[in-house]
């Protein structure tokens, strides 16, 4: 498609709206917090899609694996 969105690329966004909601359904619900700054990078290259989660510093990360399982 020239000068337009391709399929994949509506893919992709949908990917990163949905590991953001789940994350942040994740803090609600476990964390009790309502409210968290979350961005989603996602790439589809060579077939495999790549996503980059940027959570707050100030986040425990001891909960890594079950947010991961979530």
């Amino acid at each position: 498609m020239e000068n337009g969105m391709t399929p994949m690329s509506w893919v992709n966004i949908a990917l990163a709206s949905c590991v953001t909601m789940c994350l942040q359904s994740y803090f609600s619900n476990y964390q009790e917090i309502e409210e968290l700054a979350i961005q989603v990078d996602s790439s589809y290259e060579e077939g495999h899609f790549k996503l980059d989660i940027h959570l707050p510093k100030d986040l425990n990360s001891d909960n890594e694996q079950e947010i991961l399982s979530f």
